[in-house]
């Protein structure tokens, strides 16, 4: 964690934690903004749906970013900040629901259309493509993750009970 902390803090100096907390915010604001675009697309047509596509919604993304829920306590005032050694498992985490969920099984969705069409393969992935809105979620996921870790080196930097007066 040493590592990542001295490899953040040139940026850390940079950036106040206001703007850490604002950052942080619009990204997770891009993320569920991106649920609403296309996430993937299989070049199958069925009869009455044509190809098919599914939204962030339909592939459950929102729950890849549950555990970055944590930091937004880092905002609460008597509260100890996460640490480094909290946050990054949390990131990591994030990540890994992403990928398995939009890379590993995207195709749940597609399992009663493909039965209904008579495919004897229930989760057939094999030509489908992860459209445009995971690929701006997965680098909103980066903004937070940067903006997330930012944060918490000025929440952890500041004594609490300082900054309790001071609100």
């Amino acid at each position: 964690m040493n590592v990542l902390a001295a490899s953040l803090m040139p940026l850390s100096g940079s950036m106040s934690e206001r703007t850490a907390y604002i950052g942080f915010l619009s990204c997770l604001a891009l993320f569920f903004f991106t649920l609403f675009l296309p996430w993937a697309s299989i070049p199958v047509v069925i009869v009455g749906q044509g190809t098919i596509s599914a939204s962030g919604w339909s592939e459950l993304a929102y729950l890849s970013v549950l555990p970055f829920a944590g930091l937004l306590l880092n905002g609460l005032p008597n509260r100890e900040p996460l640490t480094l050694n909290i946050l990054v498992p949390c990131i990591l985490l994030a990540f890994a629901m992403l990928l398995v969920d939009n890379v590993e099984h995207r195709s749940i969705w597609l399992t009663p259309l493909l039965l209904d069409a008579g495919s004897s393969v229930p989760h057939a992935v094999l030509g489908s493509v992860l459209d445009i809105g995971f690929w701006f979620a997965l680098a909103a996921m980066v903004g937070m993750s940067v903006f997330g870790l930012v944060w918490t080196m000025h929440a952890s930097a500041v004594d609490r009970p300082a900054r309790a007066a001071a609100a």
